[in-house]
């Protein structure tokens, strides 16, 4: 720092005696008379020493050259009129004889010299930073938006030669903006004209910068990107693109996971589910899960007179507690922690409470992990599930609602399986004053342990993001859409129904794994690998939400449909499970278990086709 200091006082003197000569050859046409040169030289040591003490009271040379500014050039300004001045006081005492002229054209060429070499280095660093020269790895981003938001961001990637962002052109569908620059930066056409302007630009990025862009603005851009299979981020609001900035521009929001798979939130109504659930006795099982706490949410929000939440694990009971005591009194609802395997516990909280309206959440749900725990599979799944059916009739519940899955559809694997049991055994109880009735749907987006939050977890790490098979699909639904069709669904229920949720098209899960890389900023197979790992123990290539032999019926909420109850031998569907609970009473019965369970699902289902399959699956 100091050398620096020095270099530039010598370049100072220098630039004095520069400024001297030449404005003596100004005032004498190019050609000096000798009388006069002897007076510059005397005049040398006073202009030159008060530039140097000037600029040492006033820190000239202290700043950071590459930000010089207007404060800079004041300070140089003074130091150069202090030079000015006491060059006149000199002659004024008679010890110079230069013209006025002189002193004054020095003064103005002084100050172009010594304030030009400061704002030099200030104009290489906007000239370096403005056309991208001399960073490394930069990408180059085409900026979606040419308002505040844009102008922000733009303006910052411009202005900070570290960051490896790079704005190349601007895209905006006002029509008044074409053709101008937002900070150097062209706007080069409109939305429509996206996938023109990425390839003509060299783009590897998009950034949708529209702050105030509703929900559907961004899915139209977003799904525009898709095509050119770049990396596509987005600005949720202008408090987020502040708070991004402050920080750094490496932290761009993600585009939300219901577009990846073009399932946008979709408003509900929910009044008639509000008519079934304002000022009834409420109970949740499984109440602490992805979908028992929406449940448990929204019913709250529909005016329950009591809410019991029963969940056997106390830390997400503890977490979701928290969240609601913020919002509700404590009279307002119940946490029970327990399990529906014990049938005392149950009777206790149907004993005391008396639930009028009993949705069943609580299973073991994750394939492979069921595949290794047969046992436990049963005894929570379909055990369990039998308890709670038991305790409801026992105490005269009005409905009982059991949540259901898209793998219980032909099952082949033990998960499916149990939940296709606990449907039939709610379909067999015919005889019941409790309205029972199953709502079936397919993976709910980000629930505890799903695909969504892993791939997300592994592209924070960087890779690689791991899916079993290229052509494996899945369908996709958000927790809070699937919870509010579950809610309209138990108010339409009447008699043992199984309602299938409309879950869309089925998703690749290579395509999402895909979008969610570049929804980062990044790249499949380039920035992040995707590894393919072969199909886990019970998992399938698709699932199917019903058969094709099951009647289908249109309820009077289009994303609802209502399977008819089938003719079932109960008698004989009690005893396979009575023999079920009589088998899992030795854990060394597994594959027995495992066999009477399918046998169990067989009696009943002429057509099912998976049994072969399946216990090849098995792994003892």
């Amino acid at each position: 720092m100091k050398s620096l200091k020095l270099l530039f006082a010598l370049i100072d003197v220098m630039f004095t005696a520069i400024s001297l000569f030449a404005a003596a050859m100004l005032r004498y046409d190019g050609v000096i008379d000798p009388d006069c040169v002897g007076a510059l030289w005397t005049a040398f040591p006073f202009a030159a020493g008060t530039l140097l003490l000037l600029a040492l009271l006033l820190g000239c040379n202290d700043c950071i050259l590459s930000y010089a500014g207007f404060s800079e050039m004041i300070r140089q300004l003074i130091t150069v009129m202090g030079v000015t001045f006491v060059l006149y006081a000199v002659k004024l005492f008679g010890m110079l004889s230069i013209p006025h002229s002189v002193i004054i054209i020095n003064g103005i060429l002084l100050y172009i010299l010594t304030g030009g070499m400061r704002l030099f280095f200030r104009f290489y660093r906007w000239v370096t930073v403005s056309f991208g020269l001399g960073r490394r790895q930069t990408k180059r981003v085409l900026v979606i938006g040419a308002g505040a938001g844009g102008a922000m961001i733009i303006k910052r990637w411009r202005s900070n030669e570290k960051d490896n962002q790079f704005p190349v052109a601007v895209l905006d569908d006002d029509l008044q903006k074409q053709g101008k620059r937002i900070c150097g930066v062209k706007i080069r056409g409109t939305s429509a004209d996206l996938e023109e302007v990425v390839h003509s630009s060299g783009a590897e990025a998009i950034l949708i910068a529209i702050p105030s862009a509703n929900l559907n603005t961004i899915k139209r851009l977003y799904h525009l990107a898709l095509p050119t299979g770049l990396p596509v981020t987005f600005f949720q609001s202008v408090v987020n693109l502040q708070n991004v900035l402050g920080r750094g521009t490496g932290e761009l929001m993600q585009v939300p996971v219901e577009e990846l798979i073009r399932r946008g939130s979709n408003q509900m109504d929910v009044s008639a589910a509000r008519q079934l659930i304002q000022g009834r006795v409420v109970l949740v099982t499984g109440g602490a899960g992805s979908i028992g706490s929406e449940l448990c949410r929204q019913i709250m929000r529909m005016e329950c007179e009591r809410l019991i939440i029963f969940d056997l694990d106390e830390n997400a009971m503890f977490q979701l507690n928290e969240e609601l005591k913020r919002a509700y009194s404590p009279g307002r609802y119940q946490l029970v922690v327990g399990s529906v395997c014990d049938t005392g516990m149950l009777e206790y909280i149907f004993a005391r409470w008396s639930p009028q309206l009993v949705f069943h959440a609580a299973a073991h749900k994750h394939v492979p992990m069921m595949e290794g725990n047969i046992i436990e599979a049963i005894q929570n799944n379909v055990i369990g599930t039998r308890n709670v059916i038991r305790a409801s009739k026992k105490h005269k519940a009005l409905k009982f609602v059991l949540i259901s899955t898209d793998k219980a559809v032909k099952p082949a694997n033990t998960m499916g399986a149990t939940k296709r049991l606990c449907e039939l055994m709610l379909q067999s109880e015919a005889n019941s004053k409790t309205t029972m009735a199953a709502v079936r749907f397919g993976n709910v987006i980000g629930s505890n342990g799903s695909v969504v939050p892993l791939f997300q977890k592994q592209i924070a790490q960087g890779g690689p993001v791991t899916v079993t098979d290229p052509e494996i699909t899945r369908y996709f639904m958000t927790i809070p859409e699937a919870v509010s069709l579950v809610l309209t669904a138990a108010h339409m229920a009447q008699s043992r129904e199984i309602f299938v949720l409309d879950m869309g098209k089925p998703v690749r899960i290579y395509d999402l794994a895909c979008n969610l890389i570049r929804s980062a900023g990044l790249m499949p197979n380039r920035d992040i690998d995707i590894v393919f790992t072969g199909l886990r123990p019970g998992e399938k290539m698709y699932e199917e939400l019903h058969l094709d032999s099951e009647g289908l019926d249109q309820t009077e909420n289009q994303r609802i449909m209502r399977l008819k109850p089938g003719k079932l031998n109960e008698i004989k569907l009690r005893s396979d499970v009575d023999s079920l609970e009589t088998a899992i009473r030795d854990y060394a019965n597994e594959k027995q278990a495992y066999e009477l369970l399918f046998q169990a699902i067989q009696n009943e289902e002429q057509e099912y086709a998976g049994i072969t399959g399946c216990k090849k699956a098995l792994v003892h």
